[in-house]
Formats: structure tokens, sequence, C-alpha cells
């Protein structure tokens, strides 16, 4: 099992079409363990969810077929934070992201296997801490790089 203290996901995809489809989870149904970063049923939006009952932190500034990067944070002051290209898009509070999970890690696949992901997926990096904001940054720019994916303007990578 993978002991959490916090949690940061942060993936280099496009996405198509609607529906609860899964891009990265580990969680064998809703556990207070539990998360997941999962397209939501509405056109344009991605969820990031952590626990049971799950908070929630939707963004629906989604653009199909466009490559973005997308990095959320769960951690301080119980907050889940969304990114879009570099640039905070939502905060939410929740919970925290604590203990021990010993469910598989799936990539582009629900939990209940309900709904692949429809998209494509460059890379997905996760990390089981609450990222620090050079951190994050670091990781943004990685992908961003890597893949040829501008960031939002005023965002200087290190």
């Amino acid at each position: 099992p993978v002991t959490c203290n916090g949690l940061t996901v942060c993936a280099a995809l496009t996405r198509k079409g609607s529906g609860y489809r899964g891009l990265v989870e580990k969680r064998g149904g809703l556990q207070s363990n539990s998360w997941g970063m999962i397209t939501e049923n509405a056109a344009n939006a991605m969820k990031f969810e952590i626990g049971d009952p799950p908070s929630a932190n939707v963004v629906d500034t989604v653009i199909d077929e466009t490559p973005s990067i997308y990095c959320m944070v769960n951690g301080a002051g119980n907050a889940i934070q969304t990114f879009v290209n570099g640039q905070l898009a939502s905060t939410v509070m929740g919970s925290t992201l604590t203990g021990a999970n010993s469910q598989p890690l799936l990539v582009g696949a629900r939990y209940n296997y309900a709904g692949s992901y429809h998209g494509q997926i460059g890379e997905v990096v996760v990390a089981v801490k609450d990222a620090s904001t050079a951190e994050r940054r670091i990781t943004e720019c990685y992908l961003a790089s890597k893949y040829s994916i501008p960031l939002a303007a005023g965002v200087i990578c290190p």
C-alpha cells in the first residue's frame, strides 16, 4: 500500500467528449483514502475526487482535443486546487488525502472499468504529497516542454 499525506497529480493530455471517464484513479469504489482524476459527465469538465463522500473540484474550461497540462493538488488547509497550463483555475475546500491505499493505480480507466478515457494521455505524474508551488511548477514546465504545450501567459519556468 501507498501511504499519502496529500496528493499531487499532473498530466499532459487531450480529451474528447463527455461522460464519466477515468484518467487516473486509485480506488476500488469510494473510500476515505481513495482518489480519482476523471472527466465529468458534463462537456468540457475535468474532476478531481478525494475520499468518501468525495470532495470534488470540477474545472469546466477544458477544450476538447486541445493539448493541456492539468495539475490537481490536495493538501495544505484541506484545499483541492486545479491548475490548467500553469494557471490556477479553481480552489475548493475538501479533505486532505491521508492513509494507505492498496488499490491498483489505473490510467485510462475507471475503478469499475465502466468508462475508459477518451482522448490522448501523454504522461501522468503522481506524487503522494502536497507539492510545493516550486515542485508543481517544475512538473508543469517539464510536461509543457516535453509535449510542446504552451503554458498560460505570465507563467515562468525555472
